[in-house]
């Protein structure tokens, strides 16, 4: 079943899926011959020295299978569309289950990767605004 990423409601589990992605992404750097992996977190997840060249890998990870869309924040973008070899690395389909009350155990997953990857604006759909007050005198709510 194809779907978004959308964003996991329990915090541990969100953590778990995170970590788990951000591993596998290791791991398929490694297998590539990287010479060095250094975990960041902001403005994206994964410094990597390959064949000579310094990419910049955003991680993200989904239980559901096939994710059509992922979340990024505005810092993500921003990085993205200047960074002239970010990559973006997917992992969805990852199972997970609860081991115990708010721990959870993850697994598998499908990766995918867009290499020198560069967020098109046309593909970016806002799903939140922050939204700066008017500066007016307000009318107490207790009338």
């Amino acid at each position: 079943m194809k779907g978004a990423q959308g964003r996991q409601q329990h915090p541990a589990l969100r953590k778990a899926v995170e970590v788990h992605a951000v591993e596998f992404a290791k791991a398929h750097y490694r297998s590539l011959g990287a010479t060095r992996i250094k975990e960041l977190g902001k403005p994206y997840d994964l410094n990597v020295q390959l064949d000579g060249v310094e990419r910049h890998v955003e991680v993200k990870g989904a239980t559901a299978d096939e994710v059509v869309s992922v979340t990024l924040t505005a810092g993500e973008v921003d990085h993205a569309s200047t960074w002239p070899t970010t990559d973006l690395f997917v992992v969805d389909g990852i199972r997970y289950r609860e081991v115990a009350t708010g721990r959870f155990e993850t697994s598998g997953g499908t990766p995918r990767v867009w290499p020198s990857w560069r967020p098109e604006i046309s593909a970016l759909k806002p799903t939140e605004y922050r939204y700066a007050l008017p500066d007016s005198d307000r009318e107490s709510d207790t009338r």
